[in-house]
């Protein structure tokens, strides 16, 4: 075989590197700028991209932003709101208390007041049962009736004393 011969050798390490250099400076400059141009399509393709998404990034923080305001104010607004209702709720159920009050209290003075006219009534009764009682006592202790006015006048006294 002749490639293994050593005279043979160096002329054809000498035609390999030739077709080698020329195969190679071939491929490269055929192939070399298409993988230029899609390395920079990619490159440029990537930075819009970017770009794009820092853009879209800006504009998702300032509505983000607008929303926390918007959630602030309305959080404002319902609190104003809860704030009013309880101070109306409050006057409400004052004035309520300060009506139920005064019924109760005219209610309590009439039923006082009724209260006040039965015992006098009741006293009364009480007071004429007692001469009654007291003067049929004093008859039949003494055998003679007792002066009428005297007799109301001691009943009154022990009525005055025990109460």
């Amino acid at each position: 075989m002749p490639q293994f011969q050593l005279e043979n050798f160096v002329p054809q390490l000498a035609w390999l590197a030739l077709f080698f250099v020329i195969l190679y400076f071939g491929i490269v400059r055929a192939t070399l700028p298409r993988i230029s141009r899609v390395i920079d399509e990619r490159e440029a393709t990537v930075e819009a991209d970017l770009s794009t998404a820092e853009g879209a990034k800006g504009e998702a923080n300032s509505i983000r932003s607008a929303y926390e305001q918007e959630i602030a104010g309305a959080r404002g607004q319902a609190q104003a709101a809860v704030a009013d209702a309880k101070s109306r709720t409050a006057r409400a159920i004052e004035e309520r208390l300060a009506k139920v009050s005064a019924e109760i209290e005219e209610k309590t003075g009439a039923a006082q007041a009724a209260i006040g006219a039965q015992r006098e009534a009741a006293m009364g009764e009480v007071a004429r049962i007692a001469e009654g009682a007291a003067g049929e006592i004093v008859e039949r202790l003494i055998g003679r009736t007792a002066a009428h006015d005297d007799v109301k006048q001691a009943v009154g006294a022990a009525i005055a004393k025990a109460a």
